[in-house]
């Protein structure tokens, strides 16, 4: 409700009290976020621009990882800038509770959640938990490994698939423990959220 969002606010205004930035990204369009940092002091502020003068960020059918990082570039060009992500090394900490799944080769891994945050809820962009039971079914029938994932507060749609084979890993991973999951994964089923973008990478 408006109390807990209003809670969340304090929350975060009382962390960046005081604090002050050089040069803030602010990755949105809205200014809906910008509620949020209204105790910081900044300099020049980064982000998406759709000023006809510069270029439009971001660039259609580019993916925003692309974009992301085109904020440190001098030129504004649409053309694909040239990087490779960095070398990241897994720790054997990383995989301690996904060791049974290691040598499975057809694990998919399921997040129906996110695109949803105490500011805002896009149910446009969340494909219905409905229709992921159906395909996790389908999927399940062929052979494939389900593994569910998400936070601890995306407990609620395990009941979803209380009749579909799966593991459930919800609440259980931290960020590097996600990231083995998807190394160790044929395919990620998901909508426009954060995993998406991990698993992109």
């Amino acid at each position: 409700g408006m109390a807990s969002r209003a809670g969340e606010i304090l929350r975060i205004w009382k962390t960046f009290a005081g604090l002050h930035f050089d040069e803030p990204l602010y990755f949105y369009y809205s200014d809906l976020y910008k509620i949020l940092t209204l105790p910081v002091r900044t300099g020049t502020v980064k982000r998406f621009n759709k000023n006809p003068d510069h270029r439009i960020r971001p660039v259609p059918a580019r993916h925003h990882t692309f974009e992301y990082l085109s904020v440190f570039e001098v030129e504004t060009t649409a053309e694909p800038i040239r990087f490779r992500y960095p070398d990241y090394a897994f720790k054997p900490e990383d995989y301690r509770q996904l060791e049974e799944l290691k040598n499975r080769t057809n694990l998919i891994a399921i997040s129906c959640v996110g695109a949803k945050n105490f500011l805002r809820s896009d149910d446009l962009r969340r494909w219905p938990v409905e229709h992921y039971h159906q395909l996790a079914q389908k999927l399940s029938d062929k052979g494939y490994t389900l593994i569910l994932t998400g936070e601890a507060s995306d407990a609620w749609v395990s009941g979803h698939f209380a009749d579909v084979e799966h593991q459930n890993f919800i609440g259980k991973l931290n960020l590097n423990e996600f990231l083995a999951l998807l190394s160790l994964c044929r395919l990620m089923i998901t909508h426009d959220s954060g995993p998406l973008h991990l698993a992109d990478i």
